[in-house]
């Protein structure tokens, strides 16, 4: 390669997520590629959350770190749909859109959607030893969903 030339390197996620609202089936790496265009937003993640009662439907999260600290405002979070909307369907949109201080990463550069999953899930991780910056999973424990108590019968 010349020193004139330019390389570009693609990956892609293994990650599937499962949205409870629309019953589609799509990689994070969807939502990554319409998000990473839009030049105010730093960097993002996307995962699923397992919703309560059973755990077994899902809702999409996506968390947004924003250019030059600025606020993740309303205004933001519905041109992002709209993007997603546009660019892949309104099925691929996300239930909720979350501004968080850091996302974390391993020591290779790539991010840890199954920490983050977890985490958002309620469930322990551990010492979480794959992350370079494993503090920033304690912001993720705000979007614990609480799990409602059950009923029981007097029969």
């Amino acid at each position: 390669m010349s020193s004139c030339e330019a390389a570009s390197c693609h990956t892609r996620t293994l990650y599937t997520l499962t949205s409870f609202y629309t019953g589609v089936r799509f990689g994070s790496a969807e939502i990554y590629g319409v998000v990473d265009k839009m030049t105010e937003i730093k960097d993002s993640l996307c995962v699923s959350q397992k919703l309560p009662p059973d755990l077994r439907d899902e809702q999409v999260l996506l968390f947004l770190i924003k250019e030059f600290g600025s606020r993740v405002d309303e205004h933001l979070k519905k041109r992002i749909r709209r993007a997603i909307s546009s660019a892949l369907s309104p099925r691929h949109v996300p239930a909720h859109v979350f501004q968080v201080e850091d996302i974390p990463y391993t020591v290779n550069g790539k991010k840890i959607e199954s920490l983050v999953r977890d985490v958002v899930a309620g469930k322990p991780i551990g010492e979480a030893r794959t992350a370079i910056n494993p503090e920033c999973l304690q912001e993720y424990r705000k979007f614990v969903l609480p799990v409602p108590k059950r009923l029981s019968s007097k029969l």
